[in-house]
């Protein structure tokens, strides 16, 4: 319910070490699938410590699968961004479409849409079960991040 999205990130939190490592994950990957905004709360401890734990490895082999990448092993990205949305440069959700992120633009009104490149072996994690091809990777390793949408708030 999105009404307990920043209780239950809240909890997460507070609670992060004492989940099995082998379970910690998957139990954030929920979270992050389920909860759909607050993520901004998370500090950047408590996502170094749960990252190490992502299993990006079967995240790379999908997404070679698809063959998105080019010769350098760069994948493009986008980025919708409104009102409400977490700042890009705390965001950790992209996506594979401009017309997913273009939708997301336009959720509280209108907003940007970013295009940025990000090699594979950066990549978090690539989630499929909300079909919004997205993809999790930090800020700081997106290349070419451009502007190619600015939409008036």
């Amino acid at each position: 319910f999105p009404e307990f999205n920043l209780f239950a990130i809240d909890f997460f939190i507070r609670l992060y070490k004492e989940i099995d490592t082998e379970l910690i994950w998957e139990a954030f990957k929920s979270l992050y699938i389920y909860a759909n905004y607050g993520f901004h709360m998370f500090p950047e401890e408590v996502l170094q410590y749960v990252f190490q734990y992502a299993n990006s490895q079967e995240a790379i082999d999908k997404l070679k699968k698809l063959k998105k990448m080019d010769e350098d092993d760069t994948i493009t990205i986008y980025r919708g961004e409104g009102k409400r949305s977490t700042p890009i440069q705390k965001a950790l959700s992209w996506t594979l479409s401009r017309e997913i992120a273009e939708r997301f633009a336009h959720f509280y009104g209108e907003g940007n849409v970013y295009r940025g490149k990000v090699k594979i072996k950066n990549i978090i994690d690539y989630i499929t079960e909300r079909e919004e091809e997205e993809i999790l990777v930090r800020y700081q390793d997106i290349e070419d991040i451009q502007l190619i949408r600015k939409l008036n708030y």
